[in-house]
């Protein structure tokens, strides 16, 4: 199964951005988004196309 996407840890490690700070980023676009988890967050920013 390929895998589904990268964690918190990967993008800590790839990025060298703080473990904290990543999941402030995430928490803030959540909130900001009006979305309850990651899942919807992401849905609802591609479908306002923030992200494609």
């Amino acid at each position: 199964m390929p895998d589904a996407g990268r964690t918190r840890q990967d993008m800590m490690r790839e990025t060298d951005i703080p473990l904290d700070r990543i999941d402030r980023a995430l928490q803030d676009a959540m909130r900001k988004l009006h979305a309850g988890n990651l899942a919807e967050a992401i849905f609802r920013a591609a479908r306002l196309d923030i992200i494609s």
